[in-house]
């Protein structure tokens, strides 16, 4: 993720993000099954409606109204704390592209800050504040530590076989009596492997393979498909073109200030 920042107004500043095309699949398919695990379609299963019958059915507003709430927060706040950035109010946030395959996300936010205030110590000293003493659970605080590593979390390219939990991406190409099945077929394809996105006998098949390998299958399609297609035995032939790896972030000081407006671990916590 990239941003750059400049100044339009006293106490008002622009942001320009630009998330990788990577990172921006990665969390837009997290957007995608949060969905699909929630509406309910007649002839599909919960949790396995595909991308094209969401965004035919229920439309790629709800798909991006998830992707604001669940992801958007965390790249500006990233950006903000590139820049030392002190908020005073709810951003202006103008998406400028989004759900183009391939293509990175971009965005402004307009932001009012803090001034900047510098007292002497004669002026400050003496002075009390009462604080209330809240301290929510051990657990719930590493829950949420666990939830921010997950979020800024990163994917690295792996020279070794594909193995459960990695990401895969590949190109895949779904066929009956030689005739393209388009619902089924995907060009740059990036999910985890495991996740069932497509069928089953997809990620099995992915599981031990290297970049470079092509494997091909027959599969018969689940409802999540739909009424036209469920049940129908199709030929896939899919080329893996990268295997990556996620690396979740080392839980320290720099791991605090990335992902927080915390300096330190222990203020995060």
């Amino acid at each position: 993720m990239q941003s750059t920042m400049e100044t339009t107004e006293r106490h008002t500043v622009r942001l320009s993000v630009e998330v990788g095309p990577e990172e921006f699949s990665r969390d837009l398919d997290r957007a995608y099954r949060k969905v699909a695990g929630e509406v309910k379609i007649p002839g599909f299963r919960k949790g396995k409606v595909p991308r094209q019958i969401i965004d035919a059915r229920i439309g790629k507003e709800a798909v991006l109204d998830e992707f604001l709430r669940d992801s958007l927060p965390g790249y500006y706040l990233k950006a903000l704390r590139e820049h030392e950035l002190s908020p005073i109010a709810e951003p202006e946030i103008d998406l400028e592209a989004f759900g183009a395959e391939g293509q990175p996300l971009r965005f402004t936010a307009l932001v009012e800050v803090r001034p900047r205030v510098t007292l002497e110590p004669e002026q400050y000293r003496g002075l009390t504040v009462d604080t209330p003493d809240v301290e929510p659970p051990e657990t719930d605080i590493d829950d949420y530590i666990d939830h921010l590593r997950e979020r800024f979390a990163e994917l690295e390219v792996v020279e070794r076989p594909a193995r459960p939990g990695d990401y895969v991406l590949a190109d895949v190409r779904a066929t009956r009596h030689d005739q393209e099945i388009p619902e089924a077929t995907r060009v740059g394809y990036l999910a985890e492997l495991g996740s069932a996105e497509i069928v089953p006998e997809l990620d099995a098949e992915l599981e031990g393979k290297r970049k470079g390998d092509i494997v091909k299958f027959n599969a018969v399609l689940p409802e999540a498909f739909g009424p036209e297609l469920a049940g129908t035995e199709v030929t896939f032939q899919a080329l893996l073109k990268e295997v990556k790896a996620k690396k979740l972030p080392e839980v320290n000081d720099e791991f605090a200030r990335s992902a927080s407006e915390f300096d330190t671990l222990e203020e995060l916590r």
